[in-house]
C-alpha cells in the first residue's frame, strides 16, 4: 500500500492548525494522525473517491464542497467513522 503524499497530510493539517490545542496534541502526533486519516480516505472504494476529491481540488474546487461531493458527507462525520472504526 502507498503512503498518501505529504502533500496531501500537509493540506489537512494546514486546514486544522487551530485543532492542535483543541485536541491537545503535540503537533508531531497531530500530523501523524492526519497522515493516517489520509490513509483511510484513500483506501475507501479502491480509492475511487478520494481520486474525485483531489481532482476537485486541483479543478479550484472549495475544499468543504469538493470533500462532501465526492464522499458523501463532511469532514468531520467522516472522522467520527474514522475513529469508531480504530482498535476494531
Amino acid at each position: 500500500m502507498r503512503k498518501p503524499s505529504a502533500l496531501l497530510i500537509i493540506i489537512f493539517a494546514i486546514l486544522s492548525l487551530s485543532l492542535w490545542d483543541a485536541f491537545g496534541l503535540e503537533p508531531k502526533m497531530y500530523y501523524r494522525q492526519c497522515g493516517m486519516f489520509v490513509g483511510y480516505l484513500r483506501r475507501m472504494d479502491g480509492g475511487e473517491k478520494f481520486r474525485t476529491f483531489m481532482l476537485s481540488l486541483y479543478k479550484g474546487d472549495e475544499f468543504g464542497k469538493a470533500f462532501e461531493s465526492a464522499f458523501g458527507t463532511t469532514v468531520e462525520k467522516s472522522w467520527d467513522v474514522y475513529v469508531g472504526g480504530l482498535g476494531r
